[in-house]
């Protein structure tokens, strides 16, 4: 999921400067899919309908092949979505799992939903492994489950309200699908992708100027 989550923010960053995707774009965004990433799979699926196939489905003739593919892709990971469910059900999804443990004790620790559990999470030593699960709630609810219900409620407004004054609405699709997943401060891809979605519009409108 790490792999998919990085080469997605970078494929969709490369769209967002350059207007369109390389082929070299699309080979990461395939590879993502190999990956066999749930995440990745849905991220990569989106991504490529959104810039690829989106404008496409104006035209009639093409709604059969955008059909086909999905078919496809279903089929082709079928099995996957059937193992992650049963998985899930059966408490041994390593991944979903661990998220509704760290949620249950965060909700119960009233110290932490107000104040914010910062990255004590990553601290072996005195936190269960599943406080992990902390830093994989989307971006949205990592920056609640860092830096508490208030602060953290207030930079993930913040920070949506920027997205949506400054982007268009395939953009602002495209960005919030990377930040389902972009969420752990650790990253150098988190910051480059928050900061990227900062100042881009500043850029593209200097850019307009001097054209």
């Amino acid at each position: 999921a790490e792999y998919s989550s990085a080469i997605t923010v970078l494929v969709v960053s490369s769209y967002l400067i350059n207007r369109k995707l390389s082929l070299l774009n699309i080979i990461a965004l395939i590879s993502t899919m190999l990956s066999f990433s749930f995440v990745g799979i849905i991220q990569s699926f989106f991504v490529i309908y959104i810039v690829l196939f989106r404008n496409l489905c104006r035209k009639p003739v093409y709604i059969f092949l955008i059909i086909g593919i999905v078919i496809l892709v279903w089929i082709s990971f079928f099995d996957l979505f059937i193992d992650r469910y049963e998985a899930f059900i059966n408490g041994s999804d390593g991944s979903n799992n661990t998220k509704l443990d760290t949620l249950n004790f965060f909700l119960t620790h009233t110290e932490y939903l107000l104040g914010g559990a910062g990255l004590i999470g990553y601290d072996p030593e005195t936190m269960p492994l599943f406080m992990q699960g902390l830093y994989d709630l989307t971006f949205f609810g990592s920056c609640i489950s860092i830096f508490g219900i208030v602060i953290g409620s207030f930079i993930a407004i913040a920070v949506t309200v920027y997205i949506i004054y400054n982007y268009t609405i395939s953009d602002m699709t495209l960005i919030f699908i990377c930040l389902l997943k972009i969420n752990v401060m650790i990253y150098a891809v988190y910051w480059f992708f928050i900061i990227l979605i900062i100042i881009l519009p500043n850029y593209i409108q200097k850019t307009k100027v001097h054209v």
